[in-house]
């Protein structure tokens, strides 16, 4: 969906293709209905279109901030864990004042732009 508009179809296709499994059809669209009542994606269809299959979604500008935030926090989490695991795979090479809650607190006090 970073791309622009796409269909639920599509959105499940490219999930799919990323390995991340087969969602059902129900399940996208009721993620991205959620989606919707949250600002974050807007639908384009028309008045009479009934069949969710040619409905299309769209990010806001507050679902590109989102997705923006979350790959940002996911790269923040990894490099956390990466750091975390290096201390337990070496704990010879770690000062003694780099405890382990040092090494995880960078991932305590994130907050969503949201304020959530």
């Amino acid at each position: 969906m970073q791309e622009g508009n796409s269909s639920g179809a599509q959105i499940k296709a490219r999930v799919e293709n990323l390995g991340f499994g087969s969602p059902r059809p129900g399940t996208v669209y009721r993620v991205l209905h959620a989606m919707e009542k949250e600002g974050l994606v807007v639908s384009n269809h028309g008045e009479a279109e009934v069949l969710l299959s040619r409905w299309n979604f769209e990010p806001t500008g507050a679902g590109k901030a989102y997705l923006e935030f979350w790959t940002n926090s996911l790269a923040q989490y990894r490099d956390d864990i990466e750091r975390f695991l290096q201390v337990c795979e070496r704990p010879d090479d770690t000062p003694s004042s780099y405890g382990f809650l040092e090494v995880l607190h960078g991932g305590l006090d994130r907050g969503r732009p949201d304020g959530h």
